[in-house]
C-alpha cells in the first residue's frame, strides 16, 4: 500500500534532485483533487529516460 506520506516522499526525493516527476493513475487524480480518494497499492510515475536510473537508486 501507498500512504500519501510515501507519495510525498517519493516525489520530495525526486525534487531534491532536481528530477521532474510527473504523476499519472490514482496519485495523479488525487493529486488534482488535493485528497487521498482511495487507498493506493501503487505510484504511477513518469521521469525523463536520462533520470530514470538515478531515480531508481534513490528510492532503493
Amino acid at each position: 500500500m501507498v500512504r500519501t506520506e510515501d507519495a510525498c516522499e517519493i516525489i520530495k526525493y525526486a525534487l531534491q534532485n532536481e528530477i521532474k516527476v510527473y504523476l499519472d493513475g490514482g496519485w495523479g487524480v488525487d493529486a488534482l483533487l488535493k485528497r487521498e480518494s482511495r487507498i493506493h497499492n501503487d505510484i504511477d510515475l513518469f521521469v525523463e529516460l536520462k533520470y530514470t536510473m538515478i531515480l531508481i537508486c534513490l528510492l532503493n
